[in-house]
């Protein structure tokens, strides 16, 4: 079995911008760099058997999709130690995510499920239905720069970006001893 999530990979200005932004902060802040590609996902990461007929599903799902913008909005933190770049102008991705999502399910094995039990009905069932509880409206699009081991919060101004977001990405989580890699299975662009 395989461990995958899909994601929107930035455009490589905006990649270059927030690698260079990545690399001041990590030295300015003692900030830990993730190992994953900079992206914004769309499914966290589930277990699939085989990923080649989810690859076509969602080939056939992005042929009628048009190319999209987003903007980066401001710098925040998740769960205290996860530095995020928002993102702004959301219905767009969100509607695109739930649409993931609910593909992404049909080729999903069940497994035992590692996130904190929610105290909500509803992410309750989501958690258990498809895995994770930050799906459909509890979705927060975002793209993760760094880990903050400190948990110290500061203030960074983020010069808004403009994302050209043209493709999706299938990306393989791999364990290893020491950790995780990530590994690029397929991008499908939208036609």
């Amino acid at each position: 079995m395989k461990n995958i999530y899909i994601v929107i990979l930035p455009d490589l200005n905006t990649k270059k911008y927030l690698e260079s932004l990545r690399s001041k902060l990590v030295t300015k802040y003692d900030l830990i760099l993730p190992k994953h590609p900079l992206h914004i996902t769309l499914r966290s990461t589930f277990k699939v058997k085989n990923y080649n007929f989810l690859i076509k599903d969602l080939e056939v799902y992005l042929k009628g999709k048009q190319s999209f913008y987003l903007t980066t909005k401001k710098i925040s933190f998740f769960a205290g130690n996860t530095v995020v770049a928002e993102i702004r102008n959301k219905k767009i991705v969100k509607d695109l995510a739930k649409d993931i999502v609910k593909i992404a399910q049909k080729y999903k094995v069940n497994e035992e499920i590692k996130q904190k039990k929610p105290r909500s009905l509803k992410k309750s069932k989501y958690l258990e239905v498809y895995g994770d509880q930050f799906i459909f409206e509890y979705y927060k699009p975002h793209i993760t720069l760094l880990y903050n081991k400190n948990k110290e919060k500061f203030n960074i101004d983020l010069t808004r970006k403009k994302i050209l977001c043209d493709s999706v990405a299938v990306v393989e989580k791999i364990k290893t001893d020491k950790g995780f890699n990530h590994k690029i299975i397929k991008i499908i662009k939208f036609k």
